[in-house]
Formats: C-alpha cells, structure tokens, sequence
C-alpha cells in the first residue's frame, strides 16, 4: 500500500499519469488487492463499492444548529455498497482508513456522522443479498492534505483489500 502511494506520489511530481502505471503494473491474484479509481466500482470478495465524489467542510452544522468542528478538516465521503453474494454480510465503517502518501493513516470519525441530518449514515448494519447501502465515511485530516496523494484503504471480512485513489482515471 504504501508502495502504491508513494508511486503516485512520484508520478504527479513528474507529470506521469497514474494510468499509465497502473496499467503497465499487475497485482498477483493471491495479493487480493484491488486498486481502482473513483466513480468506477471495488470488488472486495463479494462486496461492490464505489464514490464518486467527496466533500470537504471545517464544521458539519445540522439543521438544529448543532456542530461539531474539524480538529483540520472533515472529508465527507459517500459510499454505495452493493452485496453480490449469497448472505447477508456488514460493510463496518472502521474498515476504511486514508492513507497518506508518507503512509500515515487516518481513521474514520464515527462520532461526527450524527452532524449530516438525514445523511447521517454509517454502515453498521447487515446488506442483505442482491441489496445495495449507501452511507458516509468522515475522516478529520489535517487542512494541508491534498486529497488526490491520499488513497482510502477498505479491509473486508475476509482480509482482502481494496484501495480507491481519490481522483478519477482521466
């Protein structure tokens, strides 16, 4: 993971789009890590996921004025979660983290998802077969993190992973 940031770290240094070394690169099967870019969809066993953009705020302010404020700033990421398999399975939000292109690592701001209103959903419950949960991830990172060096990290059941750049593909 940390190899795989480092290298797009590089390549937006230099101008060399992601693309091309991901595309001139392959993982072996046994690894079972996934590595795509936002808006196109992760298979993590028989998970399917996706975002396709995020937002960034200082403070989340419900309708009721209540608040609670970023120690730098909150990314707001929305996921869609589809289950392919054969059983009900749990897509935990404290499977996700950012990742830092000097491998530093950021987990999930549980306590924060309560400021969304009615978006204000984690996953924490069961997907049942052929049903898809869309919900939030709120990391609080430093306000100097540039979203598109960082990759969010998800960890199935099964110790498989995936990671999504968070940049699209062009």
């Amino acid at each position: 993971m940390k190899k795989i940031a480092a290298i797009f770290t590089i390549c937006l240094a230099i101008g060399i789009p992601m693309t091309m070394i991901l595309n001139s690169t392959s993982v072996a099967k046994e690894d079972k890590i996934s590595t795509v870019f936002m808006e196109e969809s992760l298979e993590i066993g028989t998970l399917s996921m996706y975002t396709t953009h995020f937002s960034t705020k200082p403070i989340i302010r419900s309708t009721d004025n209540t608040e609670t404020k970023a120690n730098g700033t909150y990314w707001i990421i929305p996921m869609h979660i589809q289950n392919n398999g054969g059983k009900s399975q749990v897509a935990d939000t404290l499977s996700f983290k950012i990742i830092t292109p000097d491998g530093t690592e950021y987990e999930p701001n549980v306590a924060a998802i309560q400021y969304l209103d009615d978006k204000g959903t984690a996953f924490t419950e069961s997907i049942v077969p052929g049903e898809e949960a869309k919900g939030y991830v709120i990391f609080d990172v430093p306000q100097e993190l540039l979203p598109y060096t960082c990759t969010l990290q998800i960890t199935g059941s099964n110790a498989d992973s995936g990671t999504i750049f968070l940049t699209t593909r062009n």
